[in-house]
């Protein structure tokens, strides 16, 4: 009895293999595929939620000014979640813990007991179940932070959390193009500002002088 128990446990171990792969790579492919965030978390929370019990995925963003953590985007199937958007101002010295386990070199994390409490506290209201926090190292900007919430009553396994670290890679890369984007739009803008500007200072040059010579010639 016991030998055939073998096979399904590898299985079910090859399946679950199979869906972690073929969840990040999913993953991967939405982040190239969409340029903004917002399309991105959407459409990645759907593909992973194959390989985790995901109620919905979250990136955050520190800012310094407020202390506080602000809500970038949010996505998955449940219609009805939809974080705060923004966390609690924190203490100076909170945000400092926070900054250093920012910068630490695994900062992956469980919230969903009291050693985690100080994080859970820094984060926007909505975030109320078990959860995964994870840094995002990007090139373009400030470290963000990736949070995959659980579905109701669920706890996320180990096998959940190894799929969450690999995430972090694709969502970064969502994270900086969506920053790329943003700084692209803005130079834009600011280009067409100044060459507003410079037509509105060329109209003003060409009636000045016209009103100069109307009057020489009268």
């Amino acid at each position: 009895m016991m030998d055939n128990c073998f096979p399904a446990v590898k299985m079910r171990s090859s399946t679950l293999h199979d869906q972690a792969e073929a969840a990040i790579t999913a993953a991967w492919r939405e982040a190239c595929r969409h340029i903004e965030i917002d399309a991105s978390l959407s459409s990645i929370a759907r593909e992973v939620s194959s390989a985790m019990h995901l109620r919905g995925l979250v990136v955050l963003k520190p800012d310094d000014a407020t202390r506080s953590i602000e809500t970038i985007a949010s996505g998955g199937d449940d219609r009805t979640f939809e974080p705060a958007a923004r966390g609690p101002s924190l203490t100076p010295t909170a945000w400092q813990r926070l900054n250093r386990w920012l910068r630490s070199d695994d900062a992956t994390a469980r919230v969903d007991g009291p050693a985690s409490e100080w994080l859970r506290g820094s984060l926007p209201s909505g975030i109320d179940r078990s959860a995964l926090l994870g840094a995002l190292r990007v090139e373009h900007g400030h470290t963000s932070l990736l949070v995959a919430v659980a579905t109701a009553g669920h706890r996320f396994a180990d096998s959940e959390m190894a799929v969450f670290r690999r995430l972090l890679e694709p969502l970064a890369a969502a994270v900086d193009n969506d920053a790329r984007l943003h700084e692209l739009r803005s130079l834009r803008e600011a280009a067409e500002a100044d060459r507003q500007t410079l037509l509105s200072d060329r109209k003003s040059t060409r009636l000045n002088s016209s009103h100069a010579n109307i009057s020489y010639a009268v």
